[in-house]
């Protein structure tokens, strides 16, 4: 399965705090025109979400999440290793990495899971 940089960098338009998609900013928008601010990636939340929802606490094998960890905003739970599988881009690069969440946490970056995303911009495989 190859997965190409641009569509990695699709899961970065979700917000995370309500799971819609983000939008262009207008103040960017106003200052450097559409393009610009769209190959810049000025994105915010259309809801200007703020308040952090809490944790999911269970997981369903195979399901897609929203959250965050530090290299994504979309992972895939695989229940058989109690771990989330997300695409990490790296060099330009794009692989699968395999994360911990809260009930596992083993002192390295989580995944934080907040929303179920029932239509993700790629395929993420369950096993690394």
């Amino acid at each position: 399965m190859t997965i190409s940089v641009n569509d990695e960098l699709k899961q970065w338009s979700y917000c995370f705090i309500c799971s819609e998609n983000k939008v262009l900013d207008p103040y960017y928008v106003e200052k450097y025109g559409e393009a610009k601010t769209r190959e810049m990636q000025y994105l915010i939340c259309p809801n200007h979400c703020v308040k952090v929802p809490e944790e999911l606490t269970t997981f369903e094998h195979g399901k897609y999440y929203i959250g965050r960890c530090r290299n994504a905003r979309i992972a895939r739970y695989n229940s058989e290793t109690d771990r989330f599988i997300y695409m990490r881009c790296k060099f330009n690069s794009v692989f699968p990495e395999s994360i911990g969440h809260h009930k596992n946490d083993d002192g390295f970056d989580l995944f934080r899971a907040y929303h179920t995303c029932e239509s993700p911009p790629f395929e993420i495989p369950l096993t690394v």
